[in-house]
Formats: structure tokens, sequence, C-alpha cells
């Protein structure tokens, strides 16, 4: 990931309650689906790119990106 944990967290917040990333300065929350073929995944823009919303949560929460592959435990990809 090229973009920095600093970076995501100064312009976007995770609420582990609800899952939900919202960006800082306009206050909406980002959601878009992507879906590989099997499974849908919630994607969010970030510097005009497609993160995983997974991701960018675990990146929130713990303070530096996953290494390596993450997935959600109740594999629904639509909740993070």
């Amino acid at each position: 990931m090229a973009v920095s944990v600093e970076y995501v967290k100064q312009r976007y917040s995770y609420n582990p309650e609800t899952g939900d990333i919202t960006n800082r300065k306009t206050g909406r929350v980002g959601r878009t689906k992507r879906t590989d073929g099997r499974t849908s995944y919630l994607t969010i823009a970030v510097k005009r790119r497609p993160v995983f919303a997974h991701r960018l949560a675990w990146a929130l929460h713990y303070g530096e990106w996953p290494n390596g592959q993450i997935d959600h435990i109740d594999r629904d990809g639509m909740n993070n």
C-alpha cells in the first residue's frame, strides 16, 4: 500500500461498532460494491484508487496496513 496510515487517519474515521468508514471532510460514509465473481466486497476510493474497506478498517483500527491477506470472519464481504 503506497498510502500511509497517517494519511488515511487524517482523512477517514472508523467506527468498529458499525463498521462504517467516514470521510472526515465530507462526513459521508464511502461504500462501493466490488464483486470478484464469487464474493462482493466494499471498496473506498483513497487518492482515487479503490481500497478494500476491510483493509482500510484494519489500518484505521490497528494503525498499520495488514500484512498479507485478510478476510471477514463471517465471510460477508459487505460488513467490516
